[in-house]
């Protein structure tokens, strides 16, 4: 029998409403740049300028002002990748303002994450004013880490779950290699020493997880077990890096594998909450 535990069912909660709250209290003005820290440049000022410039070289994106007033964003990406005559001004090349170049300060984090590809830099909008910046490097910063680990922990959990109500220990751990089941059942004996031995699935990694789910076959629509297989070989990559104080974005090319990454995670929770929920009759194995 499965030893039921003193807990409660990490999952027993809504998790609709759990993630609204995160979200709600963490949110891009934790990881955003305000005045008097916000870089910028104004409309007339002449684009070849500010290119040759030291102090614009470390930024990838510009506000760009009208007085004391952001009327737009300057991509000093694009600017490097074109010849602009030496006479234009920043008005010439910059963006407009419009909805995909703001984002509301009260936004959650994940939710600029999960547009950063399409969208690495957003003006921020507080009380009707525009005042800040958040761009694609902020992804480094500490705020960033809680909101994506909620978020892998929340798939861990599903994944778990899923072994718990579709298969019995026999079958998922026969799917393993015989040196991960060596593991398990060493880190299964360590929790019966310590009366923790809820069941053998408490005894096992992401890696376990993912390899038992993918091997009996259970992939979402479209994806090969290859394919499958490397999303969330790259989820649990990032969950390592979380939760080891590892880099996560500071190269454009990590950042980008993050968003990636955590954009999967959202589709395989929304996949095993489906499917959890289509195996409604089903309790646990035991």
């Amino acid at each position: 029998m499965t030893k039921k535990g003193w807990g409660s069912d990490p999952l027993a909660v809504d998790a609709v409403n759990a993630f609204a709250s995160m979200e709600a209290s963490c949110t891009v003005r934790l990881i955003g740049t305000f005045e008097p820290n916000l870089m910028f440049c104004n409309e007339d000022d002449l684009v070849h300028e500010i290119c040759e410039s030291e102090r614009y070289r470390p930024f990838d994106y510009l506000p760009v002002k009208r007085d004391a007033h952001i009327v737009g964003l300057l991509s000093l990406v694009n600017i490097g990748n074109i010849r602009a005559p030496s006479g234009d001004a920043v008005s010439h090349h910059m963006a407009q303002i419009d909805d995909s170049t703001l984002i509301a300060s009260d936004s959650g984090i994940l939710s600029f994450i999960e547009q950063a590809d399409e969208h690495p830099c957003r003006l921020i909008l507080s009380n009707m004013k525009i005042d800040g910046i958040v761009v694609l490097a902020d992804l480094q910063k500490l705020p960033v880490r809680s909101s994506i680990f909620f978020l892998i922990t929340h798939l861990e959990l599903l994944m778990a779950t899923i072994l718990r109500s579709k298969f019995d220990d026999d079958t998922w751990l026969g799917l393993l290699s015989p040196n991960r089941q060596n593991k398990i059942e060493e880190k299964w004996n360590t929790l019966r020493t310590e009366n923790m031995e809820i069941d053998r699935v408490l005894a096992t990694d992401f890696c376990d997880k993912r390899d038992s789910i993918l091997k009996s076959g259970l992939l979402r629509t479209g994806l090969t077990q290859k394919r499958a297989t490397k999303e969330l070989k790259h989820i649990e990559e990032l969950r390592n890096h979380i939760a080891h104080a590892g880099d996560i974005a500071s190269t454009h090319g990590r950042a980008l594998q993050t968003v990636t990454s955590v954009k999967s995670a959202r589709q395989w929770i929304s996949y095993f909450d489906d499917l959890l929920t289509a195996w409604g009759d089903l309790s646990p194995k035991v």
